[in-house]
């Protein structure tokens, strides 16, 4: 039987990674709104997976490895939306 946190936080990962692929693949406001959604929900239920501090903040606050995972969503989907907006520019 699976208990705890962990079921949660797997289960919010894979969102984020398939909704990022999404975006990739089929790029689209609501693609790019769920991922967004889904970068900002990862940021509070990520604490189990932390893994190492990489930036101090303040002695309680951090950057840590599992918070890049958010910040790399957004870059992604920030830009293929950028892309698709200037191909169709052109």
């Amino acid at each position: 039987m699976l208990h705890g946190p962990y079921p949660f936080v797997g289960t919010v990962l894979a969102l984020l990674v398939l909704c990022t692929l999404w975006s990739l693949i089929r790029p689209s406001v609501t693609a790019a709104a769920v991922t967004l959604l889904l970068a900002v929900v990862w940021l509070p239920v990520n604490e189990p997976v932390e893994g190492a501090v990489l930036l101090v903040l303040t002695p309680t606050h951090g950057i840590t490895q599992a918070d890049l995972i958010s910040v790399m969503a957004v870059a992604v989907v920030g830009v293929r939306l950028w892309w698709v907006r200037r191909r169709r520019r052109v």
